[in-house]
């Protein structure tokens, strides 16, 4: 992590990492933003523009629980979000 980078947490849970957005939909936690990755107009929640904004974008065990008919738009989505070299 590098300072000025902007790394996300999908479906963060508990695992809340420093200095990164931790966002999870159900998860309760004063460092933890809520937004539904999975839906459209998350990226206003979570206080980015929603493309070429982000340098990281990570998940563990959230992508499972996404519908199967809409897992391939979440992930272009997601894709979406990163800056140019970013990574997923």
């Amino acid at each position: 992590l590098n300072p000025g980078q902007v790394c996300l947490n999908f479906g963060c849970g508990p695992m809340i990492l420093d200095g990164w957005k931790n966002i999870d939909k159900y998860y309760e936690h004063p460092k933890v933003i809520k937004a539904d990755v999975g839906a459209t107009g998350w990226t206003a929640d979570v206080g980015i523009d929603g493309s070429n904004s982000a340098d990281l974008v990570f998940s563990s065990h959230f992508l499972e629980h996404v519908p199967f008919h809409v897992a391939r738009s979440t992930l272009k989505t997601w894709y979406n979000t990163l800056k140019p070299g970013g990574r997923m």
